[in-house]
């Protein structure tokens, strides 16, 4: 089985936090 998926949840939420971040810089 592909690892990689397990990976791209973990990469898709710290990925959604640093949106996130940006969001609250621009602001």
């Amino acid at each position: 089985m592909w690892q990689g998926e397990m990976r791209s949840a973990e990469e898709e939420e710290r990925a959604s936090l640093v949106v996130a971040r940006r969001q609250q810089i621009k602001k």
